[in-house]
């Protein structure tokens, strides 16, 4: 299966129908990165809705553009799952998913990979 490398993380598919989105530690999530994971994810599911999971790294964080890009962008997507680290991260995904709300498909965040997984897959 695919997979994407980047300076900031990488891009790849768990299962068939999930994909993954892993930052790396002590990173700083521009707006150009959010863009470039929206264009490849909206490829990837050009012909099927995709489910995915993101996996933020140690004391990964976002700039306010990217925030704000993030917030008024769509994704041809199922569900969403955030795997969170910090009570940081837990701030930004909540302000994340209470702008997101609005969309056509769940999003949730987990303190577990297992339970954003299972999660995931009654989906």
């Amino acid at each position: 299966m695919k997979e994407y490398k980047f300076s900031w993380g990488k891009i790849f598919y768990l299962e068939e129908d999930l994909l993954c989105l892993q930052f790396g530690d002590e990173y700083l999530v521009e707006e150009d990165n959010v863009i470039e994971f929206h264009a490849i994810f909206n490829k990837e599911a050009e012909n099927k809705r995709l489910k995915l999971l993101i996996l933020t790294g140690e004391n990964t964080s976002a700039t306010r553009e990217a925030r704000e890009y993030s917030q008024r962008s769509t994704l041809n997507c199922i569900g969403e799952a955030i795997l969170i680290n910090s009570l940081a991260q837990r701030i930004i995904s909540n302000f994340y998913i209470s702008f997101k709300n609005k969309t056509d498909y769940p999003i949730k965040m987990f303190n577990s990979k297992d339970e954003a997984l299972k999660w995931l897959k009654s989906l």
